[in-house]
């Protein structure tokens, strides 16, 4: 398994069978790959402060392959106002490299800032609100909500029934985390083959990623 954690609040702290040992803040992005096997923990650095994360799950492409530890920070300005790759198959633009055909990006927007990504034929979509409120492709989501879709070799972006979902958070321990999980078939109403992301003023802090088959958890 991919995994990659996306710290919003706080601090996380890792450490792993592999001998790593982080701290995981605001701005960072975690990319372990579980392959043949490791074991790992996550829990809050602080003994005061909360820690509020995302933690994604994607399929590797491959099995049993050598495990690995990953990080980088993204500044805020590389995500303000555009969507900035922070994970890839080849690790392009400085992003995490993953073991599957997926993209992952970031943005952070506020008033008016928007952003469009366009997907080529044949690939899955999905988009997870992590804090405040957009509108994608007319559609108002909000903190904790997602929605997902597939785009076939027509120009259309088929969404996944049930798309629209609510994040679980759990306060245990002082920490919050969110979990996500969609169906995995690609028929639905038909909504446009770009995602166009234009905010309310509040801001928001978003991910958004693209594969090309149905591998997130």
């Amino acid at each position: 398994m991919e995994i990659f954690s996306y710290v919003l609040e706080g601090a996380l702290e890792h450490k792993d069978t592999l001998g790593t040992g982080s701290v995981i803040r605001p701005g960072d992005v975690q990319l372990m790959s579980a392959g043949s096997g490791v074991a790992h923990s996550e829990f809050n650095h602080s003994a005061d402060e909360p820690v509020h994360f995302l933690q994604i799950w994607i399929v590797p492409d491959v099995s049993g392959a050598t495990p690995r530890y990953q990080q980088e920070h993204f500044r805020r300005e590389q995500k303000q106002g555009r969507l900035q790759l922070i994970i890839s198959p080849d690790g392009a633009d400085g992003s995490l490299q993953v073991r599957q055909d997926a993209r992952v990006y970031a943005g952070l927007f506020d008033g008016e800032q928007s952003a469009t990504l366009t997907l080529p034929p044949d690939r899955y979509a999905y988009v997870h609100v992590a804090r405040g409120a957009v509108e994608l492709n007319g559609v108002q989501l909000r903190e904790g909500d997602w929605r997902a879709g597939a785009r076939g070799a027509g120009p259309e972006l088929k969404q996944w029934p049930g798309c629209r979902g609510t994040g679980v958070r759990s306060a245990a321990a002082g920490t919050a985390t969110d979990a996500m999980k969609h169906p995995l078939t690609s028929v639905g109403e038909t909504v446009t083959d770009a995602m166009k992301l234009p905010v309310n003023p509040v801001g928001a802090s978003l991910l958004a990623m693209a594969s090309g088959q149905p591998i997130f958890m």
